[in-house]
């Protein structure tokens, strides 16, 4: 049963964007072209809009953004997954918001 402050845990096949900043004529813009990459991750929840919020998967998103960020930085966005297993339920460590249903 979810608590008021938990969340569910899964393992994901997961496909994201990775959209590079780099710098043009003197200043520092989003890329419009983008790279897809896969990978394998426990995450929070198992919807786009829960993916890629960052109060949901802080962890997961900066370790992404660390190793992709190359000389400017990145943006992610995790476009599709498919759930490998469902792990159980989070520590009730979420006290500002309920885990939407």
């Amino acid at each position: 049963m979810l608590s008021m402050h938990s969340a569910p845990i899964y393992f994901l096949n997961l496909t994201y964007e990775v959209k590079k900043y780099i710098k043009k004529r003197g200043e520092i813009i989003l890329s419009t072209s983008f790279v897809t990459k896969k990978s394998r991750e426990v995450c929070i929840g198992k919807s786009i809009d829960i993916l890629n919020h960052n109060y949901w998967n802080a962890n997961l998103l900066s370790r992404l953004n660390r190793e992709n960020e190359g000389k400017h930085g990145c943006e992610i966005n995790i476009v599709s997954f498919d759930v490998i297993s469902e792990l159980g339920l989070t520590t009730n460590r979420f006290k500002e918001r309920e885990f939407p249903a």
